[in-house]
């Protein structure tokens, strides 16, 4: 389940799920930066800086989608979330796979992270 100001998201399914939904404002992305890889920081530098603050929200929101389909929520180091930057359609958390689903609109963020497989517990 994930909310942001009226609109609520609740999602089911037989393998690990997680969802969240960011309502879209300007931000600066160093707010973030504690929370993405070199990799990913580098990337958001690359943009124009009005694409900057989109994406920061988009990778965020997928980050939290995948920690709460693992059950661990943001204390499970947002960081450890590795985003398919070319695509946004999959990430990883150590040896754990995640489709990512889009359902973003201009004002709201909206991710889904769905695991493709149970391969481990340890979080």
């Amino acid at each position: 389940m994930a909310h942001s100001n009226h609109y609520v998201i609740v999602a089911t399914s037989q393998t690990n799920i997680g969802a969240d939904i960011e309502q879209y404002q300007s931000i600066n992305p160093k707010r973030f930066h504690r929370a993405f890889s070199a990799k990913e920081w580098d990337y958001l530098m690359t943009l124009h800086q009005d694409e900057q603050s989109y994406t920061a929200l988009k990778l965020w929101t997928i980050k939290e989608a995948v920690l709460k389909a693992i059950g661990v929520g943001l204390p499970g180091n947002p960081k450890s979330v590795e985003i398919d930057l070319s695509t946004f359609k999959s990430a990883k958390r150590y040896n754990r796979e995640f489709t990512l689903f889009d359902h973003s609109t201009r004002h709201y963020l909206l991710s889904v992270a769905l695991e493709n497989s149970i391969q481990s517990k340890d979080n």
